[in-house]
């Protein structure tokens, strides 16, 4: 209407508001707009330059050759239709109507609730509420006449069951538009039978791939862009789509009703372990890790961990968890201790092999964190491991547990534990347990003072991790390598390693390592003389980690600041105020040029 409106003046023979939400048969489409217009037959628009706004046609899809035949008789004409699908008639031109920008949202949401009650101030609860609301108009335009009674954050708690809540709308608006599940319910009942099934069981996903939606909803190509073409579902980059949470709740409802919760979890639980498993993030699997093919899946892991906890399917659930090993210690180790510990307590016995991975990952997530229980973990492994004869896993955790030795100053027992580690693994045969033990063995060269033989070590230990896609590995090696250099003074070197170093972090979306590599790139900034970068850098480092704490800096900030302070002056610390405005992603790319 309000396009038709700031139109008027280019259409001297009208702009025509033609409403089709109270019709219910194709057929009379055409008499409707007849009548609306004032004109016996649509062959009285031949000459006319006139623009016919027509309102909700998805429910009318079959009379779409009308507008296809009225545009081929009438060419001055024009039609702006609105419809939850398309017409699919020659000449159409699509315009999506997206949900509201966080901004806009807030300031809708806050004219309707001042309809209501005028002393209404948003505040962050009312963002969110917005948010959650996916920016939908509707929703919120229903959310708003809540706060007559409720203030925002009281609303924003009761939001985990949107439906229900968001009733009440405006008694002169159209039936379907007057609460939320009416809303979506009228596209829903749109839709054939075979796609309402389809429908409610992708509200399983967060975000979903073809080949995900295929694996675990029995869905095809053409019924995804069927639901598309419905508004039910919103296409993403690449092949991924998203159903908004609004939308989502509806579906699960749909999905409870029709009897295929637990079989459609089931299938989204084992796909996404299949997932886990297939990229390979642990020490003692073969192949190249992809953190890439977890990063975008995370909110549905989420999802399937839930599951499986209510649902009691404990050796599932530790299956899905520890395949992504090593993608927690590079997200958010305390996460996978939640995840992990939770899923041990649902019963006593689980998988042994499960079960010894698990404590493994325990092993992780404290020795990350700095917890001292870390070694006890790795104990608590290694002795499943033993009596369950993994040589692989065996040399893994003896790996790690000198690893912790050597963090805790015994360099005697770390090389011990070291030298068994790598016979257990000379019959297992695992390259990223060899290039975990190489960077080790460089280390304790560097602790005992012999820091150029540390950097064999150090280069055999990259080597292997090249060779067996042990990305994280790499990057570990690249900032040991880089400190090493440092410490020779060998600048240039050391900051084109920790580049290095940055690039793969990047590629993996670690976090951890992005910082620990945009240290050591400011320091070698500073020591080549680009005190401006070193102090533009090192203002985003401490910005990001006041956004979000990295685990385990306040124990290392003042080691790993003071190479970088020792270039404190005026140029320094006005670019180090500057740094605190760049975002993460804009400090990386800004380090990789430099």
């Amino acid at each position: 209407m309000q396009v038709g409106a700031d139109l008027v003046e280019e259409f001297p023979r009208g702009v025509f508001f033609v409403p089709l939400a109270g019709v219910r048969q194709p057929e009379l489409v055409t008499s409707t707009i007849e009548t609306t217009i004032g004109v016996h037959d649509l062959t009285e628009l031949r000459d006319r330059q006139a623009l016919l706004v027509v309102d909700n046609f998805e429910h009318l899809l079959d009379a779409a050759p009308v507008v296809a035949t009225l545009l081929s008789s009438a060419p001055q004409t024009k039609v702006l239709t609105t419809s939850r699908a398309p017409l699919r008639v020659e000449g159409e031109r699509e315009y999506p109507v997206e949900p509201l920008p966080d901004d806009e949202a807030v300031i809708l949401l806050t004219e309707r609730a001042r309809a209501l009650r005028p002393e209404f101030v948003p505040d962050d609860a009312a963002r969110q509420i917005c948010r959650r609301l996916d920016g939908l108009p509707l929703a919120l335009e229903l959310a708003a006449s809540r706060l007559r009674s409720l203030d925002s954050n009281a609303l924003l708690e009761r939001l985990d069951r949107r439906l229900p809540l968001l009733t009440s709308g405006r008694r002169d608006a159209p039936e379907r538009q007057r609460t939320l599940r009416a809303t979506i319910e009228w596209s829903y009942d749109l839709l054939d039978p075979e796609l309402q099934r389809l429908f409610a069981r992708l509200g399983v996903f967060a975000t979903f791939t073809l080949a995900a939606a295929e694996a675990v909803a029995g869905a095809d190509l053409d019924r995804v862009d069927a639901l598309v073409e419905a508004s039910l579902v919103k296409p993403l980059a690449g092949d991924r789509f998203l159903m908004l949470e609004t939308i989502r709740e509806f579906a699960f409802e749909r999905l409870a009703q029709n009897g295929e919760e637990e079989k459609v979890r089931l299938a989204h639980a084992e796909f996404f372990a299949a997932v886990a498993e297939s990229a390979n993030l642990h020490t003692e699997s073969e192949g190249p890790m992809r953190h890439d093919l977890v990063r975008p899946e995370l909110n549905n892991v989420r999802a399937a961990l839930e599951w499986t906890i209510a649902s009691h399917r404990q050796n599932l659930g530790l299956h899905l968890a520890v395949e992504l090993e090593n993608f927690w210690v590079t997200a958010d180790p305390a996460e996978a201790a939640r995840w992990i510990e939770t899923l041990l307590s649902l019963a006593p016995d689980p998988d042994p092999e499960l079960h010894a991975m698990a404590l493994q990952c325990l092993g992780n997530s404290a020795t990350v964190v700095g917890d001292p229980a870390g070694e006890r973990f790795y104990e608590q492994s290694l002795a499943k491991w033993r009596a369950l004869g993994h040589d692989g896993a065996i040399a893994s955790v003896l790996h790690r547990l000198a690893v912790w030795a050597a963090q805790h100053g015994d360099d005697a027992r770390a090389r011990s534990l070291l030298e068994e580690s790598a016979a257990v693994n000379r019959r297992a045969g695992l390259g990223k347990v060899d290039a975990s033990i190489l960077l080790l063995l460089g280390d304790l060269e560097r602790r005992r003072g012999a820091v150029e033989q540390a950097l064999p070590y150090y280069e055999a230990s990259l080597a292997r991790a090249r060779e067996t896609g042990f990305t994280w590995w790499e990057k570990n090696v690249l900032l040991a390598i880089a400190r090493t250099l440092f410490s020779l003074g060998r600048a240039d070197e050391a900051a084109r390693r920790a580049r290095e170093a940055l690039e793969v972090a990047r590629r993996m979306g670690d976090r951890p390592g992005l910082i620990d590599s945009l240290v050591l790139v400011a320091r070698g900034c500073g020591e080549t003389g680009d005190v401006e970068a070193a102090g533009r850098l090192w203002g985003a480092i401490e910005a990001e980690v006041d956004r979000a704490p990295v685990p385990g800096w306040d124990a290392e900030h003042e080691r790993l600041a003071a190479p970088v302070l020792a270039h404190d002056g005026p140029a320094f610390d006005s670019a180090r105020a500057a740094g605190r405005a760049l975002a993460l992603d804009d400090a990386v790319a800004a380090a990789l040029r430099s």
